[in-house]
Formats: C-alpha cells, structure tokens, sequence
C-alpha cells in the first residue's frame, strides 16, 4: 500500500537531530571528544524529544505510515481502531 508523502515526521527528527550535532561539531572543533562521547546519548534525546513533541503537536510517527486509502484520518490518530 501506499502510505502518506514526505517528509515524514521521523525524517524531519532525524534531520533535526543530525543538524544539530553537525552544527556543534563545526562550531567547538576543539571539543570534539566531549561531543563524540556524548553523541549517543544526544541523538536518542533528540529522538525522544522529537517523538514526544510530534505526538504533543498531532503527528504520531504511526500516522505517516497507514495506508491513507484504507483508513480515514480518524482511525490514524488511535493506534486501535
């Protein structure tokens, strides 16, 4: 089946998330092994955050990968139905 077009919301985390952690490595060069033993843990926060703020905003990760002729966006917004 088809599912909804991109971006979606996964996608733009990850973007986000990965932005952010080249920015930071571009603008403290010299803090590089700070950044990289903390760089696990920077992503799985920014995936958890980037999670929760979607699902706060209306957009559950689940609702980018139903099939959108199947079901209407009612049933897409409740995991259940």
């Amino acid at each position: 089946g088809k599912t909804k077009s991109w971006p979606k919301t996964l996608d733009i985390i990850f973007i986000f998330v990965n932005g952010t952690l080249t920015m930071l490595t571009w603008s403290f060069p010299n803090s590089m092994a700070t950044i990289n033993s903390f760089s696990d843990t920077m992503v799985s926060g920014g995936l958890v955050l980037g999670i929760i703020v979607a699902w706060m905003l209306g957009y559950p990760l689940i609702k980018n990968h139903m099939v959108a002729d199947s079901v209407d966006d009612e049933g897409i917004d409740h995991p259940i139905l």
